[in-house]
């Protein structure tokens, strides 16, 4: 722009917009719908205008909840337009644009858009879920079905009596209309509900409303447009497709495009997954579809060609999201590289993509082709009954598992789905008699999963055709079955299992491998992925406190939360200066070991390979037990130096806060850590442990000022065993990567500076 006084004076100045995309000028209205907050939805034709035509969300329950777009789950959700568009002085063709993932909810008749007005009609999904355009009371089909989960880019132009649906760019079915249906103006834009008719479950984002009949070709141009393969290099797969992977598990989710996923199958996050993608030579960005736990911080780590790039945090929001990941940025030359993805701690990836980074793409305009992500053929059915009892009490349930292919299948998983009922829920195996496990899937969906305890042999069915049978009820006191079970909003329930075995397609039945073995549908999330906080205490008592000959110890886990415990450790320390004598009296369900930890600081270690679910005290309730004494019982025994022995009585079991329970990857559940003892050299604090903590295998530490810095591990008795870091850190937070099977059990981590010990706490 060049502006010139009367004196000829200028001035220039240039503005550039980012890239737009070339829109039919015909562009009437345009909703990206992709807010992420608040009760409107923004419109971008008519922001000049008096009166603009932003859409009032407040009727939705929660429209954000969705990796994109505006979700609409409820059936009376529905939004409009705040004012009518101006009448036209003549009628139109018209159509209208939308990315649009259909949920898994359904419904008679349910509707996805309308324009309310003059000339009104409404387009939806109806019988046998096909798509329709109704105008006035008279509906007219589409032969074409919606994509449960899967995002679609939808058009449909309506010419007169011609009314055409493209689906992904391409031309899918143009059908005949009654009477000629044209675009006049004066009316509004409405999603969801409408006239009494329900609203669809799904997703809708960028809705564009054209006052002419797009032609095949611009439709194509809006489709590629979204993804861009002919403007800039990009290429995607599905993680499940990449072959090259070690350490990583399969797993299903209901609200994934496609489902399948991969995330971490080992203790020390060591798993990965190496994509060889043949690319053009160009800048890369790297983006990736993936969930964790709203609680937890989201990290992978990124090599390229076997170099490692650097650790990269991710957004965590509990709901399946594709981001790019930040700061990454790599040339590639033209040919094969390999990618390599190492998520960290729960982080599930379903999907990858390098795109070029001349297109500053949008993650959500980044697109996975979903729907061809299609399970694979099934090798078991499973049917399912639910047994004659009180169903406001319980959900029990048998299953018929057949294998219909020649080979046995082995240590098969299969999963119940319920909804409502929360993490506070006991499951249980009467037949077999097995232990389940509670997880939350998404939102307030639940799965109960049953691992079977025997192959299923070719061609036949588990456990004879008699089982499993599992029950499900709620854990709250004093009535264990109130609030009463909703057993018809449970995803995985069938009202006709009521009455006979009915093919379970809202079970799934996974093989070893996390791989569908079944034919499945899914539910529509509805909320994100919560991870329960375990919770733990040690309970203890010393019958032979005051001796001067022994200690005799029983200690049990009882788990105070309300989600169930896989796996744990329980450590007593103790002083040992006469080479104590540890004798196990009891450890029926736990395999022990002594260990030394450093200097005269030793522990007896019990780790338990159980499920301990909530309400539930290890070993009956009456603990393992053990005695410590010196050599020949001598009376010069005092097991009040033992760090462990703290507020432990003689009759009654306490609680032990000094006795420590830690997960099956070494992270502290409960009680206090012995200090290490430094040497006198050395400066410390009364308050030294917010600074660093451990994710999986990577120790984030928190730097308040640009120094020099010594990361390491000591015993304790201070004595350094191996250095993580030395080196100069500026003020912020920092990762190291640290290989666990590396590091002694029962090592503390230090953070200083020269000899000042800035923090420090257990590492494993």
């Amino acid at each position: 722009m060049i502006a010139e006084d009367l004196g000829h004076n200028t001035d220039n100045v240039v503005k550039q917009t980012e890239k737009l995309y070339p829109f039919p000028s015909t562009l009437v209205l345009w909703y990206p719908l992709g807010e992420g907050s608040g009760n409107i939805g923004y419109e971008v034709m008519t922001k000049d205008e008096p009166k603009r035509m932003h859409m009032d969300l407040a009727s939705i329950a929660n429209p954000w909840h969705a990796s994109y777009g505006v979700r609409l789950y409820k059936a009376a959700d529905s939004a409009s337009s705040r004012y009518k568009l101006a009448a036209l002085d003549s009628l139109r063709p018209f159509s209208f644009e939308l990315n649009y993932t259909p949920g898994h909810t359904q419904r008679a008749e349910w509707s996805i858009l309308s324009f309310v007005g003059d000339n009104e009609w409404t387009f939806g999904l109806g019988t046998y879920n096909r798509y329709f355009i109704k105008v006035h009371s008279k509906m007219f089909y589409f032969n074409a079905k919606r994509d449960p989960g899967i995002s679609t880019h939808i058009v449909v132009v309506v010419d007169g009596k011609n009314a055409s649906l493209y689906k992904n760019g391409s031309h899918v079915e143009t059908i005949k209309l009654d009477d000629e249906l044209y675009y006049g103006g004066n009316g509004k834009l409405s999603i969801g509900a409408r006239n009494g008719v329900n609203s669809a479950v799904g997703n809708i984002s960028n809705l564009r409303l054209y006052s002419s009949a797009l032609t095949a070709a611009q439709v194509k141009s809006l489709f590629s447009g979204l993804i861009g393969e002919d403007n800039f290099n990009i290429k995607t797969v599905r993680a499940v497709s990449i072959e090259n992977r070690n350490g990583l598990a399969v797993d299903q989710s209901c609200s994934a495009p496609g489902k399948a996923y991969l995330h971490q199958d080992t203790f020390d996050d060591s798993g990965t997954m190496t994509w060889n993608v043949d690319v053009n030579a160009d800048n890369y960005a790297l983006y990736l579809l993936h969930r964790n736990y709203i609680s937890e911080e989201s990290k992978v780590e990124v090599l390229v060609d076997g170099t490692s790039v650097g650790l990269f945090k991710l957004t965590s929001t509990g709901l399946w999201k594709n981001e790019r990941v930040l700061d990454f940025n790599r040339y590639l030359t033209a040919g094969t590289h390999e990618v390599t993805i190492r998520p960290l701690g729960n982080l599930g990836i379903a999907a990858l993509s390098l795109v070029s980074t001349n297109a500053n793409l949008d993650a959500s305009l980044v697109n996975y082709d979903e729907s061809s992500w299609t399970n694979p053929e099934p090798k078991a059915t499973v049917l399912m009954k639910y047994e004659p009892v009180d169903d406001r009490k319980w959900a029990q349930v048998r299953f018929d598992i057949r294998n219909m292919t020649d080979k046995a299948l082995e240590n098969a998983r299969i999963r119940y789905y319920y909804k409502g009922e929360g993490e506070n829920v006991n499951a249980v195996s009467f037949y077999p008699g097995s232990p389940m496990r509670v997880i939350n899937d998404a939102g307030s969906v639940f799965y109960a999963e049953l691992s079977l305890t025997e192959a299923i042999a070719a061609y036949n069915s588990a456990y004879f055709g008699q089982g499993p049978l599992i029950g499900l009820h709620r854990l709250s006191l004093p009535n264990n079955h109130f609030p009463y079970w909703e057993i018809s909003d449970d995803p995985s329930y069938l009202a006709e299992a009521k009455t006979d075995f009915t093919n379970a397609t809202g079970v799934a039945l996974l093989d070893s491998d996390g791989n569908l073995l079944n034919e499945f549908s899914c539910y529509d999330e509805d909320g994100p992925m919560q991870k329960a906080k375990v919770k733990v205490r040690a309970m203890a008592k010393d019958v032979e406190l005051g001796s001067q000959s022994a200690s005799n110890v029983a200690v049990y886990v009882e788990n105070v939360g309300s989600t169930p415990v896989d796996s744990f450790e329980v450590r007593y320390y103790f002083r040992d200066t006469a080479e104590t004598i540890a004798d196990i009296h009891w450890n029926e369900f736990a395999a022990s070991k002594n260990a030394n930890a450093g200097g005269d600081l030793n522990y007896i270690s019990f780790v338990y390979n159980v499920i301990l679910n909530p309400g539930e005290k290890s070993d009956y309730g009456n603990g393992v037990q053990f005695a410590l004494h010196h050599p020949g019982w001598t009376n010069d025994f005092d097991a009040h130096d033992d760090p462990s022995h703290h507020n432990l009585k003689s009759n009654a079991m306490a609680e032990a806060d000094s006795i420590l329970i830690l997960d099956k990857l070494g992270n502290l559940l409960w009680g206090g850590a012995p200090e290490p003892c430094f040497s006198t050299g050395y400066v410390t604090h009364e308050t030294y442990e917010e600074l660093v903590h451990r994710e999986g295998d990577v120790v984030c530490v928190n730097i308040e000022k640009s120094d020099y810095y010594i990361l390491e591990t000591v015993n304790a008795i201070g004595i350094p065993q191996k250095t993580l870091y030395k080196g100069t850190w500026d003020a912020g937070e920092h990762s190291v990567t640290v290989n666990m099977h590396s590091i002694q059990p029962s090592s503390f981590i230090v953070l200083r500076k020269g000899s000042e010990i800035l923090s420090w706490k257990l590492l494993n």
